[in-house]
């Protein structure tokens, strides 16, 4: 079985997150995701993410707190999804390098969109963590 570490991004930005929407013929076409990407050889998660969210949606974000980490297996893989918040450095129309679109979502938005497995397995959690510590949404 092949292991995969994962960072993604909880983007905060004026009450709103940041999701984007998997390309079709992907994996998971079309679901909705928390950003980021594959961790490479020699780099931090904190480095990934930032990365990551450069290269796909041209955004340049500061990596914060983390989250949590979250364990999917799929048929002949696992991956290991490290969650962090973070906020963009810049108000940036988003590029679609990996997405077929990216949005900006208020919380209760949120919970309407189909979002990828892993993800779903964290949004209750998230969603109680934010109605605690508003100042995540800053």
């Amino acid at each position: 079985m092949k292991n995969i570490e994962v960072a993604a991004g909880i983007i905060c930005n004026h009450g709103k997150i940041l999701i984007a929407q998997r390309r079709k013929k992907s994996n998971f076409e079309l679901l909705w995701e928390f950003p980021g990407g594959k961790r490479e050889r020699g780099e931090s998660l904190q480095e990934c993410l930032a990365r990551e969210i450069m290269e796909e949606l041209g955004l340049q974000i500061e990596v914060g707190k983390f989250f949590q980490d979250v364990i999917c297996t799929y048929e002949n893989v696992t991956i290991k999804l490290s969650m962090f918040f973070a906020k963009p450095l810049a108000e940036m129309p988003l590029l679609l390098n990996a997405h077929e679109q990216a949005k900006w979502v208020s919380l209760d938005e949120l919970t309407t969109y189909d979002l990828v497995p892993a993800d779903k397995t964290i949004l209750d959690e998230l969603l109680m963590h934010f109605q605690s510590n508003t100042q995540y949404l800053a």
